[in-house]
């Protein structure tokens, strides 16, 4: 059965190891340090409110439950523990007694993507400039209006939140006010990289998802390789979606009563009538308990008795 050849796996592995060669083994830091860039998301979230209920639906149905990332609350020292567990090569927190890593169907089920959405892969387009991305759903702005807001900020062609968010407000009544209130969730909560600016590639890869790309696969990518990235160096920016992997983590581990955390059983890809999100959204906890070092003891001492 499926049952006696995951535990035959399981045993096998723990007592043989890992068999690669040792050429592939990263030496790492004793220590990593997670930062994360906070963005003031309470003009967005006024947008969000001032839409009508089929405005709404609409939204949900061509991007997802996205809009619900604008009410999470994180703990960082939750994940700044987490990370420290991270394993580069075999891209998965490697805990006590067993792994564990996000999966394409577990990100899709929790911004609430329909299981057919498909995996069409975002595809770097060097041609494609932060102008032409945006002229794709900007209506009628002229190129030259585009072009005098655009800034560079640490090297990076952008342009500010505010502006997009204005913008916004102007054509809440046609397609692309949504498309724009959905660029800047994605610039401020899903791919933050500059404070209060969405940065070119991520208007290139929201250029995509509006032509079919599945947006789960390049939220991965990136949380992929931002735990690497600070794994290996010990420090750095998490530039992915911080509340995603957050909830993905809170919502596949049973924890001790006194940590006073919300227990979100994970939803199904297939359940449409759940949303994750939200369901820890509503939850009453104290996103400053427990610290740092309480979760790393905890994460030191996993068990699969503490997996869901």
């Amino acid at each position: 059965s499926w049952e006696n050849v995951s535990q035959w796996s399981e045993h096998f592995q723990l007592k043989s190891g890992l068999s690669w060669p040792k050429k592939l083994e990263v030496p790492l830091p004793k220590t990593c340090q997670l930062g994360f860039i906070n963005n003031n998301l309470e003009e967005l979230k006024s947008l969000w409110e001032s839409l009508m209920p089929e405005q709404r639906a609409e939204f949900t149905k061509a991007y997802g439950s996205i809009c619900d990332l604008l009410y999470t609350t994180i703990n960082t020292s939750t994940l700044q523990a987490l990370s420290h567990f991270w394993d580069p090569v075999l891209k998965c927190f490697t805990f006590n007694t067993f792994d564990l890593t996000p999966t394409i169907e577990e990100y899709q089920a929790l911004i609430s993507l329909p299981v057919d959405r498909g995996n069409n892969l975002y595809i770097y387009d060097r041609k494609l400039t932060l102008q032409r991305s945006l002229s794709k759903f900007m209506g009628d702005i002229h190129a030259s209006e585009l072009k005098k807001q655009m800034k560079t900020k640490e090297g990076r062609n952008c342009i500010p939140i505010n502006y997009l968010i204005n913008l916004a407000r102007g054509c809440l009544l046609r397609k692309n006010g949504l498309s724009l209130i959905a660029l800047c969730i994605y610039g401020t909560v899903i791919f933050p990289r500059i404070k209060g600016y969405v940065e070119e590639e991520v208007v290139k890869i929201f250029v995509g998802i509006e032509r079919g790309v599945n947006p789960v696969i390049p939220i991965m990518a990136e949380t992929f390789r931002s735990l690497n990235h600070c794994r290996i160096q010990g420090k750095g920016k998490f530039f992915s979606c911080a509340p995603m992997l957050f909830i993905w983590i809170s919502s596949h581990l049973r924890y001790p009563n006194n940590f006073g955390y919300p227990q979100i059983k994970f939803s199904s890809p297939w359940n449409k009538t759940r949303n994750t999100i939200r369901e820890f959204n509503s939850a009453h906890w104290d996103p400053k308990d427990p610290e740092f070092g309480v979760w790393m003891q905890f994460f030191s001492h996993l068990t699969t008795i503490e997996e869901i």
